[in-house]
This record gives C-alpha cells, sequence and structure tokens, in this order.
C-alpha cells in the first residue's frame, strides 16, 4: 500500500470512528427503574356518547385484546337527562363489561326539575334537590345493571354550560363541596367529579380540603382543552386516582397522532391513571375526524391508544424511567406481570435509543409499533445483555417493548376464604379498587365475597394501604 493509500485508509477509519461515536452520543438512554413506582393504571379506552348501540364488531376491536384489537378497558356513557332513553347506552354497558372494561356514565344535563333554570340547557343544578339528584343518577346505574357500571360523574363539564347551546348543567365548587359532603354516599357507586372542560383544579380543591367529603369521591376527572396535563398533588396525596375523561385531535395524520401520543405520555408522566378518549364512533358531525373507528377496523388515533392499551393492563404500576432522553423522543414504563417501556419518536427520522433496567432481569423484550404504515405490527424480539438493549424507533412512531414480569407484593391464598375485611373502622360508602392483573377490574366494600371472582391473581388497593406504599395480591388460584 502507498503512504497516500495508508493515509486515506487511516483517514477512512478515522471518520468511521468518528460517525460511530457520534450515533452512539445521539442515542438516547432510557433508564428504567422498576424499584421506584408511581401510579397504579386503571385503563384506557373512549365514550359512546350519542351513538346508539355500538355494534358487536366494533365493540370485539376496540374492546378485545386478540389481533388486530386495541384492548381498551374504560367505556364512558351518558345519562341522558330523560330515564327513558337509557336503553343504547345499557346495551353499551353491557357489552363492554362482557369483555372485561371499567365503565363510568357522565350526565350532561339533569331533569329539568333538578336545576334551578329549568331547563336542560345553560341548565344550574338545584342544590335543594341534591336528594332527587343522587336518586336520579343511582337510578341510572340501576337500570343498566349493578354489574354493569362501576362508577358515577357528578358533571361533564360543569365550568363549560353556560357557553354552550346543547344541554349542559352548571356546578360551582361549593356545589360539588355540598353533595359529597352529605349526599355521594347514596348514589351508591364511587364517584368521579369535577371533569371540568380545562382540568379546573379550584373545582375540586374545596371537596379535598374537607375531610368528609374528600372520603366520599375516588376520582378526579379532567379534561384537556385549552389546557395540559399537570400533576395534581393534593388529589393524588389523598389517594385519589386521576383520569383523563374526555379530548381529541381532529383528523388522523402523523401531525395529529403525533400530538396524541404526546399528551398521552405527559398524562402518565403526571400521575395520571387513565386516558379516555372522545367518540370513538359518530361519523354524522364530525365527519370521521374524531373517530377510533374507521372502515370496520380501528385507525391510527386508536392504535396510539393501543400501544398502551394492549399492554398497560389495569392494575399495572407506573415506574421510573428516563422520560426525555433526547429531542422528540419521549418514554414511560411500568410493571405488572409484564414489564412495559412504551416510547414515541416525534421527529421526522428513525431515532437510536438503548434502554436498561434496574431492579428486574430483562433477558428480552418484544417489540410492538404503531404509525402511518404499522398498526401495532409485532416486530420481533430484542435480546438484552447485562439488562440493556438498542433498537430504533421509526420517523413518528409508538413502540411498545413487552418483557416477562414478576408480581410483586404479599402473595395471599383466597380461594377457600368466603369473605375478606378490608380493613377497620373505613366507611361503608368507600370502595377499594381490586385489580385482576390480566385486566378485569371491580371494586371492593368493607367485607366482599371473592367466590365471585375467577381464578388469578388480583392486586387489591385500598386508602389506608396507598398511604403505608403498601400494595396486597390476593391469588384465587390455589
Amino acid at each position: 500500500m502507498s503512504q497516500k493509500e495508508l493515509f486515506f485508509s487511516r483517514m477512512l477509519s478515522a471518520v468511521f470512528f468518528v460517525l460511530g461515536l457520534c450515533t452512539s452520543l445521539l442515542a438516547g438512554n432510557v433508564a428504567v427503574d422498576f424499584t421506584k413506582s408511581h401510579q397504579v393504571i386503571d385503563g384506557f379506552g373512549g365514550s359512546s356518547a350519542w351513538s346508539g348501540k355500538l355494534t358487536d364488531a366494533m365493540m370485539d376491536g376496540l374492546y378485545n385484546n386478540g389481533p388486530d384489537q386495541v384492548g381498551f378497558t374504560i367505556l364512558r356513557l351518558r345519562i341522558d337527562p330523560s330515564n327513558t332513553a337509557w336503553g343504547d347506552e345499557k346495551s353499551n354497558a353491557e357489552k363492554a363489561k362482557a369483555r372485561g372494561a371499567t365503565v363510568f356514565a357522565s350526565p350532561w344535563a339533569y331533569p329539568k326539575a333538578l336545576t334551578t333554570n329549568n331547563s336542560t340547557i345553560k341548565g344550574y343544578i338545584n342544590p335543594a334537590k341534591f336528594t332527587e339528584v343522587a336518586a336520579h343518577l343511582k337510578s341510572f346505574w340501576t337500570y343498566c345493571g349493578e354489574d354493569n357500571v362501576d362508577i358515577m360523574s357528578l358533571e361533564n363539564e360543569p365550568d363549560y354550560a353556560q357557553s354552550v347551546n346543547y344541554e349542559g348543567c352548571t356546578w360551582t365548587a361549593q356545589n360539588f363541596l355540598d353533595f359529597c359532603k352529605t349526599y355521594a354516599p347514596q348514589v351508591g357507586k364511587p364517584i368521579l367529579l369535577p371533569e371540568s372542560f380545562a382540568f379546573r383544579t379550584e373545582l375540586s380543591d374545596p371537596t379535598l380540603n374537607d375531610p368528609v367529603a374528600a372520603a366520599n369521591i375516588t376520582y378526579i376527572g379532567a379534561h384537556l382543552y385549552g389546557s395540559g396535563p399537570k400533576k395534581y398533588t393534593k388529589a393524588l396525596d389523598l389517594g385519589k386516582h386521576i383520569w383523563q375523561t374526555e379530548h381529541y385531535f381532529d383528523n388522523d395524520d402523523a401531525g395529529s397522532c403525533m400530538r396524541f401520543a404526546k399528551e398521552l405520555f405527559d398524562c402518565m408522566n403526571n400521575d395520571f391513571s387513565a386516558y379516555v378518549w372522545w367518540w370513538m364512533t359518530y361519523d354524522s358531525k364530525s365527519s370521521g375526524k374524531e373517530a377510533l373507528w374507521f372502515n370496520n377496523a380501528p385507525n391510527h388515533r386508536a392504535w396510539v391508544l393501543g400501544q398502551f392499551s394492549k399492554w398497560v393492563r389495569p392494575g399495572y404500576v407506573r415506574v421510573d424511567a428516563t422520560y426525555s432522553p433526547q429531542n422528540g423522543v419521549y418514554a414511560v414504563a411500568f410493571k405488572g406481570d409484564s414489564n412495559v417501556v412504551v416510547a414515541m419518536n416525534n421527529t421526522n427520522s428513525p431515532q437510536n435509543i438503548t434502554i436498561s433496567f434496574t431492579g428486574a432481569t430483562v433477558t428480552s423484550a418484544t417489540k410492538y409499533t404503531s404509525s402511518q404504515s404499522k398498526s401495532g405490527k409485532n416486530e420481533g424480539v430484542i435480546a438484552a445483555t447485562n439488562n440493556s438493549f438498542s433498537t430504533t424507533l421509526d420517523a413518528q412512531s409508538v413502540s411498545t417493548f413487552v418483557s416477562a414480569g414478576i408480581p410483586i407484593g404479599v402473595i395471599r391464598q383466597c380461594k377457600n376464604a368466603p369473605d375478606f375485611e378490608i380493613g377497620a373502622g373505613r366507611p361503608s360508602t368507600e370502595k377499594s379498587f381490586v385489580y385482576l392483573i390480566n385486566g378485569k377490574r371491580g371494586t371492593l366494600s368493607q367485607s366482599h365475597n371473592l367466590n365471585k371472582y375467577t381464578q388469578g391473581i388480583y392486586i387489591i388497593k385500598g386508602n389506608e394501604a396507598e398511604k403505608a406504599g403498601a400494595k396486597r395480591i390476593l391469588n384465587t388460584s390455589n
């Protein structure tokens, strides 16, 4: 080799070395720590409001979890002010429960007699009728079936009812406090509030500041119109679960899907336990711009949500993970019977990342990707070395990495125990969270017959356990 050839050979080697070093430096590192836990996940889903009876094909595609299905686990119903119009939502609740989902219901308007202006449009709730308000809410879930509705919301967007010309009802922060302090137990189901259209915590703060009222609510519902996810420390410190219960992004293109994905990641990173999309179908007004079901299949947006709902099941717990390892790349992680990392690439080019794990042994992970060209595609198994692996994220995509997990906590054998006492001194109206670790969810009252549950491992979280940082796990399989 001539001196000139040797010179160029060495120069080329140096260039390749520098390029490799740059690639290594640009590759974001996602450090996952399974020893540091955050919120419990309740699930993901959408609303059937004004959508009529949802078809079995649609419910299978959205709420079952097989191939080409997105595995939703929450359905939001609308409570019509007239009890003669509840049939469609009863059907939807039954179909959702048959597929293992949690169901909650929200009123937009109340019967005219329960408002101060005798109207379902721009109405105001009548505090003098709170006993009848509670009875109205209870009659809805009773009509649908005791086991078909799990949670009752008090009002949809109470801070927006005076701004629209469709049905709505205004509740003030004082209304919520007064109702929850005295009347909420009469509803007979766990209570969710306030479902502010812009996550205005001042509507729920007074209720949370009152120990009696706060004990009678379980969930904080938020909408993100003109707002964004934030950590609601006051509610979290009291053991309440934060749910995003309505939002949408128009259109199904890559840009809209990535905006949706980023909001979803932000919600998880701010300790939300659930994310519920607006209309899953109902194209007559939105021209399909808001739907998750199109041409008899989940669309791209549905698969963005599916990257969570298929693999991050109710009862999973978010753990520490590097949220933004590099510009345009975000990641969140969860533990359950599988360990799950979800990562998004919001840039227009592929991005390399390395995922490393602490507190769990990870030998491999299966990668699934959704984008404009992929719908939860199985990209194969990635081998891990020393609890770490590297991968490339497609441009404008969301990818989920699933590895074997180990349920944590104290295992109690309960198959032969007819009842389980949650804890002494808890009010009978307070409900505890119970999750079958593969997805099905229910509630436990103070004393509850466990024989109604199928065999499996259940995670139970009551308020007294949450405050102590404990998680009790019941194994009914032996």
